[in-house]
């Protein structure tokens, strides 16, 4: 069984408040604060629609086997560091320099270098772990089209507080954030 742990978020917007209110042509700041919870949601929910963290955000994931830490849970890596451990003799032992990151794939993967062999492990639970850093390292270097998707769906959000339109005659909205985000999609198996 194989699990993640988030150990540290970056705690910054990846979409001001000032450019989510140009987004949405407002001058007043009586909604500052409710755009505001609505840039986090809408960050969040791009997040796990994508399957990656959007800022540099340290992870642990954990495995009963090396296998289990094949497929890394989130993407993308922040940069090729990495540690990779396992269980033996009750403490954690590095196995890094024994193995070989591909990171530059969707989803990132470790795989084991040539000709070595994947080592014994105590009997227990989690006996691998894997530490990395998935997400951009800065708001500068995320992709214009996650930023953009960031914006609509907040003036999505903002436009249609009710789940129910009352009165008026609706059609759908071409699914333009979806389609922004739909290349940074990572799968995992």
């Amino acid at each position: 069984m194989k699990y993640l742990d988030v150990i540290q978020r970056n705690p910054d917007d990846v979409v001001a408040l000032a450019k989510l209110k140009e987004h949405l042509k407002i001058t007043f700041s009586n909604d500052d604060s409710y755009i505001s919870d609505l840039g986090l949601a809408a960050q969040q929910r791009l997040e796990d629609y994508c399957n990656i963290f959007i800022l540099e955000t340290s992870l642990v994931q954990y495995g009963n086997t090396f296998n289990d830490l094949n497929i890394l849970y989130k993407s993308p890596l922040y940069n090729d560091t990495f540690s990779v451990k396992y269980k033996s003799g009750g403490a954690w032992v590095d196995f890094t320099s024994s193995s070989e990151l591909v990171w530059k794939l969707k989803p990132s993967r470790i795989y084991l270098k040539d000709n070595n062999s994947i080592p014994t492990t105590d009997d227990v639970f989690q006996a691998w772990k894997c530490e990395y850093k998935a997400g951009w390292n800065n708001v500068q270097a995320v992709p214009q089209p996650i930023i953009q998707a960031i914006k609509i769906m907040v003036a999505d959000m903002y436009e249609n507080r009710q789940s129910v339109i009352v009165g008026k005659i609706v059609s759908e909205i071409p699914r333009t954030a979806q389609y922004l985000m739909n290349p940074y999609k990572v799968q995992t198996l």
